[in-house]
């Protein structure tokens, strides 16, 4: 046999090995147009998004649950208009092609979107469909979704004058927002306010951020998405906070919620002259630092909810300082705060910073500790009756101070209701809820509540024997 014909020979064979191995790879896909895919849910929903911003990723497997392997094409519909992208086989775009899943197996895809807003709407809807064209005939759809926040940009914004942030599209501020001395920032009901991570309120002028019951102001991370069961909205630290600086004076928060920032409310040292900071009806909650710190200055602080550090919830060095019917609590999933409240007349030997008192009035002061209240310096021996804790419940040890007066205390050793177990159940392993149970011991201590007639959820609070803290109880229906 010649060496030409051994060659002629060898590559059809090739050839026919080649066929007949396509044939029989081909064979193994489904030709039934009956036999299709199946989706995780009926529709793919992502979080909503800040305009402009591109939406974390969603991953979502599309599952083959034949006895036979399919090819398939993804596209999306909408084509190069689409807001969305898929990402499937390591190749990202509007379609894929050539895809195949095995028999009884799975593929993934990943969608994410970078949506506009349309005009000045507060939010605007997009969807688009993921058809899926199958090498067996067969065609299915998947519907696509996602919600835009339209939301004003304030980039290194420094307010002049006087300046006003309302209830209509949320505010994003993407690095600072300074009021600079004599200048007033006026925040009013329902208004929103997001910030990226660093970002924050640094305030020498003044700042009032009144809301409602009913139409509370928001300060938060801008992130409104979940990774897996987790919303972003319950994670600390995605912002700086508030800063009210040395020369700031006449501030006010009522009906605000603050929370998820590195710290809440930090008031510098600025004498006892005026009032720094009046917190009245406000959640501050979710800090990995302090909640609130109050440093030198005059703070009042009302039917409040000051919960969940990773240091301390109210730190207070020098100054005035008066607490009435609020909850001051560390539960917090992330942290464990050294103590809830911390009470001191000085930072240092060398501070000439007066003390003229810190008072607590029907509050809750409860943790994890056995020990919640810290008074320290000379706080403690203070014979001038700078310190008292009255009407409330208070989780120490260290009960038998004069500054105590008609108070319960918690001692986790004895008590069968202590700490968290005052609270109603909250409704999944990351939130926590202040609402008091039925069995607290709180019910029924506080003292006057003249001054508090309303509780943090806009409840009636009796002017005889109300409960401590900012929750008054009341029965489920």
């Amino acid at each position: 046999m010649s060496r030409s014909l051994l060659f002629r020979l060898s590559a059809g064979a090739v050839m026919t090995a080649m066929f007949l191995a396509g044939c029989s790879r081909d064979e193994g896909f489904s030709t039934d147009s009956r036999q299709i895919l199946s989706f995780p849910s009926a529709v793919i929903s992502l979080d909503s998004v800040m305009a402009g911003l591109v939406s974390p990723s969603v991953r979502f497997m599309v599952y083959n649950g034949n006895d036979r392997a399919i090819r398939f094409d993804a596209v999306l519909m909408g084509g190069s208009g689409s807001v969305f992208e898929m990402i499937a086989d390591g190749v990202s775009g509007t379609a894929a092609y050539g895809l195949e899943v095995s028999a009884n197996d799975s593929a993934m895809f990943v969608l994410r979107a970078n949506p506009q807003c349309r005009d000045d709407a507060p939010s605007t809807r997009y969807s688009d469909t993921v058809m899926f064209i199958l090498g067996n005939g067969a065609a299915q759809y998947l519907p696509v979704e996602v919600t835009s926040v339209n939301a004003r940009k304030l980039e290194s914004h420094h307010v002049r004058g006087t300046e006003s942030l309302d209830a209509g599209r949320p505010y994003l501020i993407i690095d600072s927002l300074y009021v600079p001395q004599g200048t007033t920032l006026e925040i009013g009901p329902g208004a929103r306010l997001y910030f990226y991570s660093g970002a924050g309120i640094s305030v020498d002028g003044r700042i009032t951020a009144i809301g409602t019951s009913d139409n509370r102001i928001r300060f938060s991370g801008y992130r409104l998405d979940s990774v897996e069961d987790l919303p972003y909205d319950l994670q600390d630290g995605q912002w700086n906070g508030i800063r009210l600086g040395n020369a700031s004076f006449g501030n006010r928060f009522e009906w605000c919620d603050i929370h998820g920032a590195r710290c809440g409310i930090v008031a510098d040292s600025s004498g006892i002259g005026s009032t720094k900071v009046d917190i009245v009806s406000s959640i501050i909650h979710n800090m990995t630092l302090k909640c609130v710190e109050a440093r030198g200055c005059k703070v009042n602080i009302e039917n409040s909810q000051i919960t969940n550090s990773g240091e301390c919830c109210l730190d207070v060095t020098g100054g005035e300082t008066h607490v009435m019917f609020t909850t001051i609590a560390d539960f917090s999933v992330w942290h464990m705060a050294r103590v809830a409240v911390s009470i001191k007349d000085r930072l240092s030997e060398s501070d000439t910073r007066p003390f003229a008192g810190a008072f607590f009035d029907g509050c809750i002061i409860t943790g994890r500790h056995q020990e919640e209240l810290e008074v320290s310096g000379s706080v403690k021996s203070d014979p001038e009756g700078r310190f008292s804790v009255s009407h409330s419940l208070v989780m120490t040890a260290d009960t038998l101070q004069d500054y105590f007066s008609g108070c319960l205390f918690e001692n986790q050793k004895t008590d069968p209701v202590y700490g968290s177990r005052n609270f109603v159940d909250s409704p999944g392993r990351y939130e926590r809820h202040f609402q008091l149970d039925s069995i607290s011991r709180a019910r029924g201590i506080g003292g006057d509540a003249s001054g508090c007639p309303v509780d943090l959820d806009g409840n009636p609070r009796p002017a005889v024997n109300p409960d401590a803290g900012c929750y008054q109880y009341t029965p489920e229906e």
